[in-house]
């Protein structure tokens, strides 16, 4: 019964989050769901918004990546994948302070995450840029 209920709610979640009318937050009700599967839900939702914010990256559109990694860091606080690409994006839109605050962000999470040599790669980009100028 969990499963099916948990099925149901993250096809719904994904029919809302595809027409882009809603915005989930952290609090998503399961019912019947203990903690653990709250949580798996949770994590599901953020990668999904994660998806879809490097998605808008790769179309050219910042102002719409940002809020997709803001909604997933909404659902996940500490989402490493969600981090790296607010960097990016405040990188895209030339906000190096903020994206230097988000990849020192990733670095403290994830020091050896899948993704840290390139977030440690574009932090010496950002300082080596303000040096310049």
């Amino acid at each position: 019964m969990l499963g099916w209920v948990l099925n149901t709610h993250q096809q719904w979640i994904g029919r809302q989050l595809a027409d882009r009318r809603y915005v989930v937050t952290r609090q998503v009700s399961v019912p019947d769901a203990g903690p653990n599967a709250q949580e798996a839900l949770s994590l599901e939702v953020a990668r999904s918004q994660v998806t879809r914010g490097r998605q808008a990256l790769e179309q050219g559109k910042p102002g719409e990546a940002i809020a997709s990694f803001r909604a997933a860091l909404a659902n996940q606080p500490d989402l490493p994948e969600a981090l790296r690409g607010l960097g990016m994006a405040h990188a895209l839109q030339g906000k190096d302070a903020e994206a230097n605050e988000e990849y020192e962000r990733y670095l403290k999470i994830a020091p050896q995450g899948p993704e840290a040599a390139e977030v440690r790669r574009a932090l010496s980009e950002l300082k080596a840029a303000r040096a310049r100028r």
